[in-house]
């Protein structure tokens, strides 16, 4: 390191002298300096407490703290699997951080085969808390500790797993890790991320304070990331309020903030989480202050003053909006024995139920003041979509017990398949319907509905209808893949034209949805068909390829231009997206389907026998014996 350092003086010193400048002279000096110390700091030796030889790397994360979130690199997509009976656990951590998996780094020719990735280690020590036996969720004992196994799950990775399968899922994992990695270094609290630029994005349609963390809290339970959820969730203990002094979106604060609280609630029994929860429902509760209980889209959580979105009618409301808010308020009643959270939510529907078109068929407007449908279009994409699972999700979720609310899909959902359904090659879509007029266009928040179909196929008893919305299920499954082969990056457009057998773009952007790997998962657990897992790798190959950038991941300004990154990492990206494909790889005891249901954020709520339920006879409520 002395001799280079002092070649590099000579140079400088003869350039300085036949220049006749000092600045070379300069030059010289601090490039021996910092050669020389380049050569001496890299020679010393770096061992750890127990006398043992650490690298460079390694001696850095432990004397700085926690790895850069650019440590957590996934391998190139020409990786192939390697599939080793023998493959044992690797070792290699990062300190201090024991739920984080390091990938593997590219080496080679994009041809050479590479093992697979050290797998997860979830941690040893694991504790189990079953509900208990009464429906109300009670909280533990230890307050202090609550790195629970989830309830009713076994451990997400085992020892008898398929290596590739167990890749796969670790990949996603580290994924999640990245991408949230990010979020945590450098916008810890805000909104959300801005993945290209590295800025912070406080998103207004919520209560922007720690978006990413409250709707990532379940996955990271999921996933077993528990430092990574510890972090958040005392983070959130420390400072979060509900004090946002602008409106926000009902809808948008419910499905993501609401459900994002009592989802990690449901896992852990923190009581915590559910007083944030139950402060937030009574701040959001103004909204439905209404003459018969449809409530505002909007609400300014200081002042409660509340106010129309600004894509509703005048005096009207979204179908999607006031009826994507029963699953959370039902929930919360259960968890808090207090029964006004699922009478307010619910009574939206026993209206609703009221007014039910001569054609089953909801317009995606509502009025607020009487609540009786406004317009004529009809849609289970936009505007539309989540009213419709969450009829049939309510029923699961309440252990069936509730059977004028699954009579009611039921007379709905045939009505949907009757009017609106059509074959796409060998695949099925739904079209939008325009008074009297179809129109053949189809939207990528409507690919959630072959999930719906086909949990709605397990509770049915009559087989006809069974078989029906299993292949309706299927179909659309696959139609929504149609939609991510149609383009040159492997990612949908947001709406496509159905056109003479072609798909066609209506809106052109990608933006991290992930209402088709939904549907791919439900099928998978429903079916076992190896397509499902096969359309949802491909689809995450597309994702490492296109869309990861500098701080994350992003949307595409144009689903066929690679190069169009839109600068945004969505809550939801984290919250769903990422989750349903990691469950995609897991077994059928992770998360069962006959014992949780998804809200439309995927945030998972236990079933339980409800209290409240809605009375479509007559104006009312009654308590369920």
């Amino acid at each position: 390191g002395v001799g280079v350092g002092g070649v590099v003086v000579v140079v400088g010193v003869v350039a300085a002298m036949a220049l006749k400048s000092r600045f070379f002279l300069l030059v010289a000096l601090f490039f021996f300096v910092s050669v020389t110390s380049f050569f001496v700091i890299g020679s010393i030796e770096h061992k750890d407490e127990g006398g043992h030889q650490m690298s460079r790397l390694e001696w850095a994360r432990e004397r700085f703290g926690r790895a850069h979130p650019s440590d957590f690199v996934t391998p190139p997509e020409d990786h192939h699997i390697v599939h080793d009976d023998n493959l044992q656990p690797a070792d290699e951590t990062i300190p201090d951080s024991p739920s984080i998996v390091l990938a593997p780094t590219s080496t080679g020719s994009s041809t050479e085969k590479q093992d697979p990735p050290p797998h997860f280690e979830p941690p040893k020590e694991r504790m189990h808390n079953p509900l208990p036996e009464s429906n109300r969720a009670e909280p533990k004992e230890n307050p202090s500790v609550y790195t629970v196994k989830i309830p009713h799950v076994v451990s997400v990775d085992k020892p008898t797993d398929d290596p590739e399968v167990r890749f796969k899922r670790d990949q996603i994992r580290n994924a999640f890790v990245y991408a949230y990695g990010w979020y945590e270094n450098k916008c810890m609290g805000k909104g959300e991320m801005k993945s290209k630029t590295g800025r912070c994005n406080d998103n207004s349609l919520v209560n922007d304070f720690g978006l990413t963390i409250i709707d990532s809290l379940g996955t990271m339970l999921i996933m077993g990331l528990d430092d990574m959820y510890i972090t958040g969730r005392d983070f959130l203990k420390e400072k979060l309020t509900w004090k946002a002094n602008h409106k926000v979106s009902l809808f948008e604060t419910n499905i993501r903030s609401l459900g994002g609280l009592l989802s990690a609630y449901d896992m852990t029994r923190d009581p915590f989480l559910l007083e944030k929860a139950e402060e937030l429902a009574i701040k959001l509760k103004p909204a439905f202050n209404t003459p018969v209980g449809i409530p505002k889209s909007t609400i300014n959580l200081q002042t409660g003053e509340t106010g129309s979105i600004g894509w509703a009618p005048s005096g009207g409301a979204i179908l999607a909006e006031v009826g994507t808010l029963q699953l959370e308020w039902a929930y919360l009643t259960n968890a808090t024995g207090n029964p006004i959270y699922a009478q307010t939510a619910l009574k939206v529907w026993e209206v609703m139920h009221k007014y039910l078109p001569g054609n089953k068929l909801y317009p995606v407007h509502v009025s607020i003041n009487t609540g009786k449908p406004m317009g004529s279009h009809v849609s289970l994409g936009g505007l539309g979509d989540s009213f419709y699972e969450y009829i049939i999700k309510y029923y699961i979720m309440t252990n069936g017990q509730v059977g004028p609310v699954a009579d009611w899909f039921f007379e709905v959902a045939d009505a949907v398949l009757d009017q609106l359904g059509a074959p796409f090659r060998d695949t099925y879509y739904l079209r939008e319907k325009f008074g009297s007029s179809v129109s053949d266009v189809f939207d990528h928040l409507a690919c959630f509905t072959g999930g719906m179909f086909g949990l709605a196929a397990q509770h049915t008893t009559d087989q006809a209808r069974k078989e029906r919305y299993m292949e309706a299920g299927g179909g659309i499954a696959s139609f929504c893949r149609a939609m991510y082969d149609a383009t040159s990056t492997g990612l949908p457009f947001e709406a496509v034209r159905i056109r003479g057998g072609q798909l066609a773009a209506k809106t052109s952007y990608y933006l991290q949805r992930p209402e088709a790997v939904e549907s791919w998962f439900v099928m998978w657990r429903l079916t076992h068909d190896q397509k499902y897992r096969d359309y949802g790798w491909k689809f995450f190959e597309s994702i490492q390829e296109h869309t990861k950038v500098d701080f994350g991941y992003c949307g595409l300004q144009h689903s066929s231009k690679a190069s169009t990154c839109d600068d945004n990492q969505q809550s939801f990206f984290l919250a769903e997206t990422l989750k349903y494909l990691f469950l995609l790889f897991t077994d059928d005891d992770v998360i069962p389907l006959d014992e949780f249901v998804f809200t439309t954020e995927a945030h998972p709520l236990s079933t339980f026998n409800p209290t409240v339920v809605p009375n479509f006879e007559q104006t009312g409520w009654f308590k369920k014996k």
